[in-house]
């Protein structure tokens, strides 16, 4: 399922048109409109945020694809949005914990990525 055809069922789900979802969001209905059918990329971040918060759907769902691929097989994307999703949900003493921790083991060998520079 495209991720238009994702926000569209979501918003059917919940409201009862488009155009009232686009009334409650702040959005002008012919811009949310033109994203389900044109592609959400050309929409504003700030509308893409309150279209997410208001369907609770995860921002980082909706992020291209070779935005974070760098494997073959799209393993390395689904951890790193994973772990966007995590660290997005924790607070800021999280955060920062998770931070410093993934500083600390970056610096052992054992979980370096071969030739990289650290």
């Amino acid at each position: 399922m495209r991720r238009e055809e994702r926000i569209r069922s979501e918003i059917k789900k919940r409201y009862p048109s488009l155009r009232e979802f686009a009334r409650q969001a702040g959005i002008p209905y012919s811009s949310l409109a033109t994203a389900l059918e044109r592609g959400i990329s050309g929409m504003g971040f700030d509308s893409v945020m309150t279209l997410c918060e208001m369907l609770e759907l995860s921002p980082y769902d909706f992020l291209p694809k070779e935005t974070f691929v760098r494997g073959k097989d799209g393993k390395e994307s689904m951890q790193i949005r994973e772990m966007l999703r995590v660290f997005d949900g924790m607070n800021e003493e999280g955060r920062e914990c998770i931070l410093n921790l993934a500083k600390d083991l970056s610096m052992l060998t054992k979980y370096q990525e071969k030739g990289s520079i650290r």
